[in-house]
């Protein structure tokens, strides 16, 4: 189970953070929405979605995708919390988390979050489950041998061993200070509509790009 020790209520003013979140979850379940200090100067958002009996079954803590939104998992997460004690981590990347000005943003350094965290919720050896996509199913498998209680199983899709991206991308991540990436955002959803993805078959994946 989870304890709710340690945390502290969100206090963002995020127009886009302010989700209803009954949109969700499974009809009756319950909300909760804090920040979770990791370590000093590191604090994730974290949603714990209860549902409306308590079936007994592991807990899930769900590592979502690289920048993904609450929103791309709507569907999923209202058949999930039917039966499941659901724990949805935004990880350091995103825009609500809080982080240090010198703060590392590698693969490794998003499983050491996702290892303090399992240690902050007390979650239980082989009493929960791991669910990743993406960026979140490649941070797992970076963490998983780190992890002193380990899950009951991995739920792992599409993990990500590379991320492919022009070279002059680089020199602007680089130089680039982060509240200036706005400027670059028309460019890199022209990049991602031509070159990435198949809007013609998939015009929701670029959607949830865009958002």
């Amino acid at each position: 189970m989870v304890q709710t020790n340690e945390l502290s209520n969100r206090t963002r003013g995020i127009e886009n953070q302010m989700e209803d979140l009954s949109l969700f979850c499974a009809t009756g379940a319950t909300t909760q929405d804090r920040m979770v200090k990791i370590a000093d100067g590191v604090a994730l958002r974290v949603i714990t979605f209860l549902p409306p009996v308590n079936t007994g079954n592991p807990a899930v803590l769900f590592v979502a995708g690289w920048i993904t939104q609450l929103s791309a998992w709507k569907t999923v997460l209202r058949e999930m919390t039917k039966d499941f004690i659901v724990i949805y981590v935004e990880t350091r990347e995103k825009i609500s988390s809080q982080m240090k000005l010198d703060a590392e943003y590698s693969i490794p350094a998003l499983g050491e979050d996702i290892v303090r965290l399992v240690d902050k919720l007390n979650l239980r050896e082989n009493r929960y489950v791991l669910f990743g996509s993406s960026l979140g199913a490649t941070v797992i498998i970076e963490c998983f041998h780190a992890l002193a209680r380990k899950p009951c199983a991995l739920v792992l899709i599409g993990p990500n061993a590379v991320f492919r991206v022009p070279r002059t991308w680089m020199v602007i991540v680089t130089l680039f200070y982060p509240p200036m990436y706005a400027l670059v955002k028309p460019f890199a959803k022209w990049y991602l509509k031509i070159f990435r993805l198949d809007v013609k078959t998939d015009a929701g994946q670029y959607t949830k790009y865009c958002a």
